[in-house]
C-alpha cells in the first residue's frame, strides 16, 4: 500500500501536473513562449492519458503490474531528463507533454490501483485513498523540490531532478508490488489477505453492455470538468472575487491540504458506509462550494475546501466503484476507460474556462455551471444501486 503511494507519487499523474506551472517563468524567460501556451502542456498530458490509459489497463491485466511499471518508469523517466534539451518551438513541449502521458501511463493509479484492490478486500476504501495520498504528498513536496532545482541549478536541471525523482520509484515498485500470486508469504489474519478468485468479475465488454458503467463514465465526465476549471484558474478566480494575490495563493495552498483529508477520510467512510451514497454527499458539498466561491468571496477559503474534499477523494473512489461493481477479472482495464472518460473532462474545462471567461467576462456564470454538472454527477452515483454479490462483495448492502 504504501509503496504504490509512493510510486503514484513519482509518477505520470503527479510530476508533470503539479510542476508545470513553475516552469512558466524561466522558460518565458529563456525561450519567449506566453505563459497561456505553456500552460497548454497539461491539455497534451491529459489527452495523452485518454489514450493510453486503457492500454495501459489491458497490459497490467493482462501481464501483471511490475511487468507494466517497470518500463513505463524509465521511458518516463528519459521522457522528463530529453525534455531538458528543449528549444525552438512550444510544440516540442507539447510533444514533451504527450510523449510522458504514452510513456507513462504505466505509473498511474489504472495499474497501481490493481495491486490494492487484488491484496485488500475488507479496507479497500481505505488502502486505495492511502495510495491516491500519495499523489497528495507529492503536490506539497514537487513545489519546494523543483523551486528549489530551478534557482540553483535552472529549469533544464530540474527536468532532469524529476526524472530522476521517478527513476527512484523503480527498484520499490520491483520489491514490494507483487501480486498474490507471486507472493510468497500469506499472513494469516492481516486485513491485507490475498483473495484466490481474482478472476471473478465482468470483461470489459461485459462491463459496458450494463448501466452503471454508462452512469460511471458520464459522472467521471461530469466530475472532471470543474476540476480542469478549477486546477487552471483558481488564483485568478480567487483574485477576481476580490482577494489579494497573495490571499488567493494562500487559500490555493489549502486545496492540496483538503485533498489529502478527503483521500483518507473518505477512503475510511466508503469501507463502512454505502460508498455511492458518500460520494454523491460530497459531490453535492463541492457544488455547493462552487455557489460559495461565486457569490460569497468572504467565504472563498471554505468554497475551495469543499472542492478540495472532492478533488483528494475523486481517484480512490473511481478504483472501489470498479472493484465493487465489475470485480477484478479485468479490472484495470475497465478502471483506464473510466479514467479516460474522466481526462475528457480535465481537458475540455480550461477551455471551456477560457472561452466563457472571455465570452462572459467573469467566473460567476462559469461557476455555476460547474455547481450543476457536480449536481448531475451526484444524480448517477446514487443510481449506481447495490454492489452485486457476483464479484465476491463482501461488504453489507444498504
Amino acid at each position: 500500500m504504501l509503496a504504490s503511494a509512493f510510486a503514484l507519487g513519482s509518477g505520470a499523474q503527479a510530476l508533470p501536473s503539479y510542476s508545470l506551472s513553475l516552469f512558466a517563468g524561466p522558460i518565458q524567460a529563456e525561450l519567449g513562449w506566453s505563459r497561456s501556451n505553456i500552460g497548454l502542456a497539461a491539455t497534451f498530458l491529459w489527452a495523452g492519458f485518454l489514450i493510453t490509459a486503457p492500454i495501459a489497463g489491458r497490459l497490467a491485466d493482462r501481464f501483471s503490474v511490475r511487468r507494466i511499471a517497470i518500463p513505463s518508469i524509465i521511458l518516463f523517466s528519459m521522457t522528463f531528463i530529453a525534455m531538458s534539451r528543449i528549444r525552438g518551438s512550444v510544440w516540442c513541449l507539447y510533444l514533451g507533454y504527450g510523449t510522458l502521458a504514452a510513456l507513462g501511463a504505466g505509473t498511474t493509479s489504472v495499474c497501481y490501483s490493481r495491486i490494492v484492490t487484488l491484496w485488500f478486500k475488507r479496507n479497500r476504501g481505505f488502502a486505495l485513498g492511502v495510495m491516491m495520498a500519495g499523489a497528495s504528498v507529492a503536490a506539497m513536496l514537487i513545489p519546494i523540490v523543483v523551486d528549489g532545482v530551478i534557482r540553483h541549478f535552472g529549469w533544464r536541471n530540474a527536468w532532469i531532478a524529476l526524472g530522476l525523482w521517478s527513476l527512484s520509484a523503480a527498484p520499490i515498485v520491483w520489491i514490494f508490488l507483487l501480486e498474490p500470486a507471486d507472493a510468497e508469504v500469506r499472513p494469516s489474519g492481516s486485513i491485507a489477505m490475498p483473495d484466490d478468485r481474482s478472476s471473478d468479475g465482468f470483461s470489459l465488454h461485459e462491463a459496458m453492455r450494463t448501466r452503471r458503467f454508462w452512469f460511471l463514465a458520464v459522472s467521471n465526465f461530469c466530475w472532471a470538468i470543474p476540476i480542469g476549471v478549477l486546477l487552471s484558474h483558481l488564483v485568478p478566480l480567487l483574485t477576481d472575487s476580490g482577494l489579494s494575490r497573495a490571499q488567493a495563493v494562500q487559500a490555493a495552498s489549502t486545496l492540496g491540504i483538503a485533498g489529502l483529508i478527503g483521500r483518507l477520510g473518505i477512503g475510511f467512510l466508503i469501507d463502512r458506509l454505502f460508498a455511492p451514497v458518500v460520494a454523491a454527499t460530497v459531490l453535492v458539498a463541492a457544488a455547493f462550494g462552487c455557489v460559495l466561491l461565486s457569490k460569497v468571496p468572504s467565504a472563498a477559503v471554505v468554497g475551495v475546501c469543499l472542492m478540495g474534499l472532492y478533488i483528494g477523494s475523486e481517484g480512490d473512489l473511481m478504483a472501489f466503484f470498479t472493484s465493487r461493481y465489475f470485480g477484478r477479472r479485468a479490472f484495470s482495464e475497465i478502471l483506464g476507460w473510466l479514467f479516460s472518460s474522466m481526462a475528457i473532462g480535465v481537458v475540455i474545462g480550461p477551455l471551456l474556462a477560457g472561452a466563457l471567461y472571455e465570452k462572459l467576462s467573469g467566473y460567476t456564470e462559469l461557476l455555476m455551471i460547474c455547481s450543476g454538472l457536480l449536481l448531475v454527477s451526484a444524480i448517477l452515483q446514487v443510481s449506481l444501486g447495490q454492489f452485486p454479490k457476483s464479484v465476491g462483495n463482501p461488504v453489507t448492502q444498504p
